[in-house]
């Protein structure tokens, strides 16, 4: 199974480097270039270059992650007809279709909060929204996954301390705000923002295909996140040749909030470790940083 995870980051990388190659290519031609920077924004320079990466991420995620739960749910249904499932698929992923069900809900209501932060980045990224509007899409999408799909709550022990979830609820927005934005803001040097989420997001990969037992499905996520930013880093590399925009540094930063709160960090037999609190916020402690200084 963890070659069939690790499999997902070239499949996203070759559909990320397609696309990504073609917006640059059209990118000049339909004008969809980098604006000057606001008043109060910070930009390394203002260069006419195209800032829509982002759609190439956001698909090079969302095409091998939609389509593998279709292909789940056909398995599985495959599977309750002929017991001993088809031949052609791998006998791991078979055994794996009852949990990667169980998990499709929650796939999808992440796909669905990130295509909302996707569309609200494209707009932004032609015309300029406002701070606290874009700061309420992402309290409503943090809000509604918390609400809907409780095991994205963080620190869920101080339930019994602060007499109810509102503590967990508070913290994991927070926690969900911080790092969207933490990623977003990073986003203006070349390189700087995907390359970051590339480490953290394979720091976080080997954290949960180590673990035992291992977290294939938070697994499958940072895999394809992994080869999607990789994609576009071949072509923002200094000198970039193409900018993520807010439509794709929304997007990482959603998927690495979710992904740090999704994934167990802890020892053997539920015991906790240090590195259960410690894991997320060392991987994540340059965006972090550079947030609070900003």
């Amino acid at each position: 199974m963890t070659f069939l995870i690790l499999g997902l980051i070239p499949v996203a990388l070759l559909i990320s480097l397609v696309l990504t190659a073609a917006l640059v290519r059209f990118g000049h031609r339909m004008g969809t270039l980098d604006s000057a920077p606001m008043p109060g924004q910070v930009k390394f320079e203002h260069r006419p270059v195209p800032n829509t990466g982002g759609v190439a991420i956001f698909w090079a995620i969302s095409v091998p992650l939609l389509a593998g739960l279709a292909l789940t749910a056909a398995i599985g249904d495959a599977t309750v007809e002929t017991p001993d499932g088809p031949g052609l698929i791998p006998t791991d992923l078979r055994n794996q279709v009852e949990g990667i069900t169980s998990r499709m809900p929650m796939a999808l209501g992440l796909w669905a909060a990130m295509l909302v932060l996707h569309v609200m980045g494209l707009v932004d990224d032609r015309r300029p929204l406002g701070p606290w509007l874009k700061l309420g899409v992402m309290t409503l999408c943090a809000g509604s996954l918390i609400v809907l799909f409780p095991d994205t709550r963080l620190v869920t022990m101080l339930d019994a301390y602060a007499g109810g979830s509102w503590a967990s609820i508070a913290i994991t927005i927070l926690w969900f705000l911080v790092v969207t934005n933490a990623l977003n803001f990073m986003d203006n040097m070349d390189g700087l923002s995907g390359g970051v989420t590339v480490v953290a997001a394979g720091c976080f990969l080997a954290t949960t295909l180590i673990g035992d037992p291992p977290q294939w499905f938070i697994g499958a996520m940072l895999a394809l996140l992994v080869g999607a930013v990789l994609g576009f880093l071949a072509f923002n590399r200094p000198p970039a040749k193409i900018f993520m925009g807010d439509a794709g540094s929304t997007v990482l930063g959603a998927m690495i909030a979710v992904s740090a709160s999704l994934a167990t960090f802890f020892g053997e037999e539920g015991r906790t470790e240090a590195h259960a609190v410690a894991v997320p916020l060392l991987v994540l402690a340059v965006p972090i940083y550079d947030t609070a200084s900003v």
